[in-house]
């Protein structure tokens, strides 16, 4: 079992404004980390963004747990080996991120592991890092030589390989190791023979940098100092004044308590007995020399005892003074540097949310996110101040502001379908007067006339289980669970059944589509979308998503023959044309995308609509992407469960929804322009 104990500080900027815990640094925590534990040591890591990006913060959050994961649960047979392989696979990860996000979400990291086991300190490093070990009084620098220029620099996610560089040193009681993002490290490179961090203790070496940040007018930077205590006596060894004090004191009662209990017990016998009774007075003059020898008192000088015993008293009185007043101000000066902060915080806070207003959704909701980390860290300090609270509700409306939340003011039920509140619709359209919608809970679809308010189910025979649905001019077209399509003639009320070629199994079908001659399915793991002939029901080909891990899903074809398809790994939308990826859009929407299960485009190709299961709303996009508004239920709506189910009708300008076995319209809401 490990048993070194180590003390750390931390110093976070951002924007200026000082946090007590920063974002880009992490350390050992108290959970279980694997087998490899004892053996591993302890692990702190420091992430650094090489250049400016949105997505920085996601992505130090997904290396520093990528790094600790695989530090701590993989088979590597040396610690050396394990950061290395460890800083390997997050980089790994972040390069495949980088590789399918869009240019302001890609991020690009330096960053530096420190390990700590036994009695010695192994470090790997991607620049732009920096890490000063101090040993016994003696300061190193990690890497060694010049840091390298942002040409030279090839920093975590920026290539599929990357170069760790490797270091080792001794590591013993009292000695600190220091973590420094760019902007400090070289501070610190020009300051350290003026000031130096070699006989620092780890707060003092925090609020050193903190110092040098400030002079040097840095924004961000961010700094971890870790420290193995020395094994000593107590403080008051250390020199420290009110340590001393409190030393002194108790010395100084323990000296006088006796004779005090003494007196106190003579006094309380005085008055139990007359004064000029002469055993009283002899039990008196007794114990008073008893006391005047306990406290070394000159014999027979009568007036000593008083003026000892009350030169004492001052003295401890003066003492337990000095303690009270040391406490009251340290106590003091933590809550006024706390009211600072929180002020600090605050106004930081208020300032980012007046420069949302006006600005575009996108940078509008960075400057909110900010407002919200800083309000974050308030909290932390006093989350019942009262400003706390009005800075929270201001970033809610401003948040329902951007990103244009619009509430549904009523909701008309339609119908209900066969089996009432345990009914699951995975899908609903609307074709002229009547609206269609799939129960996948029990494989049916049901046809509901909005103009003679009647509902069926449709079925060639009974039995028969469906898993998707689609209409094509005139008609519909119904997959069932055995991979057989089926025709339906809407005017005629006919069927055609074919058979579709290989195997497929409609129980993992996710999407199902048709345009045309063509059915486009796609299955549950599957990486693309299989597209069939109508007719014959032959396989032409699968459109591929081109990156590995992609399961594409929730699909909606447009009028202009194109695919759009809602990507479950990351949420984002990918638009096929000719058979070709053409587009990809991710949908800044705040909160973000939880669980994506429908996609509808407008016929006009002017909006996308998408079904958040998960938060219960649809988001109404442009075709570029370009949020314009979340639409949510009723404030008062008591239908029950979830929406599992939408389909936007540009023709009739209504929305549809399936929530709790009921179908529901309300008129579709006018999106309007943020800004």
């Amino acid at each position: 079992m490990q048993r070194d104990r180590f003390s750390s500080s931390q110093i976070g900027l951002t924007s200026g404004i000082r946090r007590g815990e920063s974002d880009f640094i992490t350390a050992p925590g108290t959970e279980k980390l694997g087998r490899n534990a004892n053996r591993r040591g302890k692990l702190w890591i420091l992430t650094e963004p090489a250049s400016a990006s949105g997505g920085a913060g996601s992505a130090a959050k997904l290396v520093m747990e990528a790094i600790e994961d695989e530090y701590y649960h993989g088979a590597a047979p040396t610690i050396t080996t394990a950061l290395e392989e460890a800083v390997v696979a997050a980089n790994r990860l972040l390069h495949e991120y980088n590789s399918g996000a869009p240019t302001h979400k890609q991020a690009f990291l330096g960053v530096s592991c420190v390990a700590i086991h036994g009695n010695d300190v192994y470090v790997a490093q991607v620049q732009p890092a920096r890490v000063i070990v101090v040993h016994q009084g003696a300061p190193s620098t990690f890497p060694n030589g010049a840091m390298r220029t942002e040409a030279e620099l090839t920093p975590l996610g920026l290539d599929g390989q990357i170069e760790v560089e490797l270091s080792r040193s001794p590591f013993a009681a009292g000695d600190t190791v220091t973590l420094l993002s760019d902007g400090l490290a070289k501070i610190v490179g020009r300051a350290e023979d003026e000031y130096g961090l070699s006989y620092q203790e780890h707060s003092g070496a925090a609020e050193y940098l903190a110092h040098l940040a400030a002079r040097e007018n840095l924004l961000d930077a961010h700094a971890l100092v870790v420290e193995q205590p020395a094994r000593r006596r107590s403080a008051s060894s250390q020199g420290s004044l009110e340590a001393l004090g409190r030393d002194w004191a108790r010395e100084a009662l323990d000296r006088v308590e006796s004779p005090f209990q003494t007196l106190a017990a003579l006094v309380h016998r005085g008055k139990e007995r007359p004064a000029n009774d002469k055993e009283s007075r002899s039990f008196i003059t007794a114990q008073a020399n008893g006391v005047r020898d306990r406290l070394r008192l000159p014999k027979g000088v009568a007036g000593a005892r008083p003026s000892r015993l009350q030169a004492i008293a001052s003295v401890v009185g003066v003492a337990l003074l000095v303690l009270l007043a040391l406490g009251l101000g340290t106590r003091a000066y933590q809550g006024y540097r706390e009211r600072s902060t929180l002020d600090s915080l605050l106004s930081a806070a208020e300032k980012e949310r007046q420069q949302a207003r006006g600005k575009p959704t996108e940078n509008a909701l960075q400057h909110l996110r900010s407002a919200k980390e800083f309000i974050a860290d308030a909290q932390k300090i006093d989350p019942a101040h009262a400003r706390v609270r009005t800075e929270l509700r201001q970033l809610a409306s401003d948040y329902a502001t951007v990103n244009r939340v619009i509430h549904l003011k009523k909701l008309d039920r339609l119908t209900q379908l066969g089996t009432a509140r345990g009914a699951r619709a995975a899908k609903v359209i609307v074709v002229g007067p009547k609206v269609l919608v799939l129960e996948r809970t029990a494989g049916k679809v049901y046809q509901y006339d909005t103009r003679r308010n009647r509902r069926e189910a449709l079925s060639p025979k009974p039995g028969i289980r469906f898993v998707g649905l689609s209409w094509r001019d005139g008609g519909l077209m119904l997959l069932d669970a055995t991979g057989k399509l089926h025709d339906y003639d809407l005017k005629a009320k006919t069927w055609r059944t074919v058979t579709l070629a290989g195997k497929l199994d409609g129980r993992r079908v996710v999407s199902f589509d048709t345009f045309g001659p063509r059915a486009f399915v796609a299955v549950k793991g599957a990486d693309g979308v299989a597209v069939y002939n109508t007719l014959t029901g032959a396989r032409i080909k699968v459109l591929k998503s081109r990156i590995k891990g992609h399961s594409l899903s929730a699909s909606s074809v447009s009028a202009d023959g194109n695919l759009w398809l809602l990507n479950g790994l990351d949420e984002s939308i990918w638009k096929f044309t000719n058979d070709k990826v053409s587009r990809r859009l991710w949908v800044d929407a705040q909160p973000q995308i939880r669980d994506g299960a429908g996609i509808v485009v407008t016929e006009t190709n002017q909006y996308i609509y998408l079904l958040d299961k998960r938060r219960d709303r649809v988001l109404q996009v442009t075709a570029a992407g370009q949020l314009q508004a979340q639409i949510y239920l009723p404030r008062k709506f008591k239908g029950g469960s979830r929406i599992d189910a939408m389909y936007a009708d540009e023709s009739s300008g209504k929305l549809y929804l399936v929530i709790g076995g009921g179908v529901y319209d309300a008129p579709l809401p006018a999106a309007v322009p943020v800004g």
